[in-house]
């Protein structure tokens, strides 16, 4: 879960640089809705989930959510482009297009691409860190090994999607 967790936010990351204004903004825009859907996928979802559902039938969720989103939200890079370069031509038109005006366009950009996958990669830590309560025995050595697995997974893929992926699909 978390190869994938950060091997797509590298990818939405270079997707949005070539698409965007590939600044500060950018990134910026895109780690506060990736930490804002994690976050309340986490804190939210996962509690409502809970309530009915066992650790692993979340974990479950979690990452068929992940996949199912992340496939229904790439058709974004397609979809807001053209429509946001017509509203920026407009205000180009009147005279008055500043930062914000980009910022403002670039947040609803990465909000599309980003966000629902966010919220469901939030689900996953809380369902493995759930399991390991359940299970009692070896709590603090389980964890320890949770997240070093976690942390080798995240280098993995960050490593796996910029130097394999990218390049592959022509992003670079």
């Amino acid at each position: 879960s978390v190869f994938l967790a950060l091997g797509y936010e590298v990818l939405w990351l270079r997707i949005l640089g070539i698409l965007a204004t590939n600044g500060v903004y950018t990134f910026v825009l895109a780690l506060a809705v990736y930490l804002l859907g994690f976050s309340l996928g986490s804190l939210f979802l996962f509690k409502k989930l809970a309530q009915s559902l066992s650790a692993l039938k979340i974990f479950f969720i979690a990452n068929l959510g992940v996949g199912a989103t992340a496939l229904a939200c790439i058709s974004s890079a397609y979809f807001w482009p053209p429509i946001i370069k017509r509203q920026l031509l407009r205000i180009v038109e009147n005279g008055a297009l500043h930062l914000g005006h980009l910022t403002f366009f670039e947040a609803i950009y990465a909000f599309s691409l980003m966000f629902l996958p966010a919220l469901f990669m939030g689900l996953a830590y809380p369902a493995v860190c759930q399991k390991l309560i359940e299970d009692k025995e070896n709590v603090a050595e389980q964890s320890g090994l949770i997240y070093f697995i976690g942390n080798l997974g995240a280098m993995f893929g960050i490593f796996f999607t910029g130097l394999l992926i990218i390049p592959a699909l022509g992003l670079n």
